[in-house]
């Protein structure tokens, strides 16, 4: 061996012995060790493939997300088919909001190892993320094809089912993640939210096993177990108790949600004063545009959206897009490309933007439909920015959903809010926010009556064929004969719990 071939291979072994340490101070979570490592590494040597990941994955798990982007893609570069790389490339432009790059990233990632456990699992929530529920559910089942005993794919396999409305599925799902984590207080509240009767075990003796998890902070485990604990009590008609956990859940989450509930109470008067002052009649656009029609399946939270989506995926072509908010995407793309700031409301959007905003919108939807006819949207939180998507989007149509009013709030003081409804951790700030939000339906109702209609949620569970005609109508589309999904009934869920709730709203 020649002196050169002697210098290069001690440099070899010298640069992997560090990457090897500067690896072990990651994982050990000495990060300042492992950056200075990795630096020095790549001063001397600026395409060490491995420094470059290593210090992705410093800066990642530090939250300097543009950093570990610039890692990754420089690795990506000079090694683009290294699929560990890929799936951390994709992981950072998740934290970064880019789901649609990730989920190609991660496509190719698993294209390139088809047994990539982490890219399907990535895949599969931002699928959720998207709302695109039903791939969802093919990758989280690729995942558990992998890993049959992975109950975090199995807990989203299961969430995903119960997006869909398929509750069955849902359960087994779910039994499946309960029975490698029984420990986990999600899982549990997630089972609490199946129909009782299809609920896969007895929720009583599951609260024996449940714990905090290593990443869950004391507050959070004990709130999500007030939640639980409500619903179980429920189910039990020991609604003393259920109420009593229902209200210290809640107290648990009024003081962070506060500020933004007053701001956006703020602009919930805002957007009521306008709609009283727009112009009547309003034009819509209509008919001639080569886009499906946009079904528009509007309430608050827990006032029957899901159901109905769910009976009219029963008619042909309908694509079901759940909380979508294909509006707020064309707005967010209409402003960028425009060169002003992002907005995501379509009403902030200058006029001279209208047509852009229409032909954005056209294109998101057409691609999200894949030809599908008809695409339904239930965000509710688009509701003050209706007038703008009716004047400017072709074939929009708009259920307005209404529920009896003790009943939707009792439901929602239950529910267990990832993010947003700020307004649903108090009786009355409840009871304000629907009341504000049935006033401006019935406005949005009077001003373009030719492409909307009321429903009621008691009148869709009396007559579920009724309300899928009227629907179906209201789209122009054809209504195929054939048994209907059984939509549950929970009318007079409140009436156990009215004294309480007149309590709140008076004390």
């Amino acid at each position: 061996m020649t002196k050169t071939s002697s210098a290069q291979n001690l440099a070899f072994q010298s640069a992997h012995a560090q990457l090897v340490e500067a690896e072990s101070a990651r994982r050990a979570g000495n990060f300042a060790r492992a950056k200075s490592l990795c630096e020095t590494l790549l001063a001397q040597h600026p395409t060490y493939v491995g420094a470059l990941q290593t210090l992705g994955a410093v800066h990642l798990a530090k939250n300097d997300f543009r950093q570990a982007l610039s890692c990754f893609i420089s690795a990506a570069v000079l090694c683009p088919k290294d699929w560990v790389n890929l799936n951390n490339l994709a992981a950072a432009f998740l934290k970064m909001g880019g789901r649609q790059l990730a989920a190609q990233i991660l496509e190719r990632a698993s294209n390139l190892k088809p047994d990539n456990l982490e890219a399907y699992c990535m895949l599969a929530e931002i699928c959720r993320e998207e709302r695109e529920y039903s791939r969802a559910v093919d990758f989280f089942r690729a995942a558990l094809d992998l890993a049959p005993s992975n109950a975090e794919a199995a807990h989203g396999l299961g969430d995903s089912y119960l997006q869909l409305g398929l509750y069955g599925e849902a359960a087994d799902a779910l039994s499946i993640a309960h029975k490698y984590d029984n420990r986990s207080v999600y899982i549990l509240y997630s089972l609490t939210q199946l129909p009782p009767e299809l609920c896969p075990m007895d929720l009583n003796a599951a609260l024996s096993s449940v714990g905090k998890g290593a990443s869950q902070s004391q507050d959070e485990f004990e709130t999500v177990l007030s939640y639980v604990k409500a619903a179980i009590l429920d189910r039990g008609e020991a609604y003393d108790e259920a109420w009593k956990n229902m209200v210290d859940a809640n107290q648990r989450n009024v003081a962070r949600h506060q500020d933004l509930h007053q701001r956006n109470a703020a602009k919930m008067a805002s957007a009521l004063e306008n709609a009283r002052r727009s112009a009547k009649p309003a034009r819509v656009r209509e008919g001639g545009e080569d886009c499906p029609v946009s079904l528009f399946i509007l309430g608050p939270s827990r006032s029957g959206k899901t159901c109905l989506e769910l009976l009219i995926s029963k008619l042909e072509d309908v694509k079901r897009g759940h909380e979508s908010r294909f509006a707020e995407i064309a707005a967010r793309r209409t402003s960028q490309q425009a060169g002003f700031l992002a907005l995501s409301n379509p009403q902030a959007l200058p006029p001279m933007l209208d047509s852009a905003f229409k032909d954005i919108y056209v294109e998101e939807l057409k691609d999200f439909a894949k030809g599908a006819r008809i695409v339904t949207d239930t965000y509710p939180a688009m509701i003050p920015y209706v007038a703008r998507v009716a004047r400017s989007i072709p074939n929009c149509r708009f259920v307005w959903m209404k529920r009896d009013i003790n009943d939707l709030s009792l439901r929602i003081f239950m529910r267990h809010y990832k993010q947003g409804n700020h307004y649903g951790y108090n009786i009355r700030t409840i009871f304000q926010h629907v009341s504000w939000y049935y006033e401006l339906a019935d406005l949005w109702l009077e001003r373009f009556p030719e492409i909307s209609i009321k429903m009621n949620y008691e009148d869709m569970v009396v007559d579920p064929r009724a309300a899928f005609e009227r629907v179906a109508q209201l789209c122009g589309a054809e209504v195929p004969k054939g048994a209907l999904p059984d939509i549950g009934d929970d009318r007079g869920c409140s009436l156990p719990y009215r004294a309480y709730i007149a309590d709140a709203l008076t004390g």
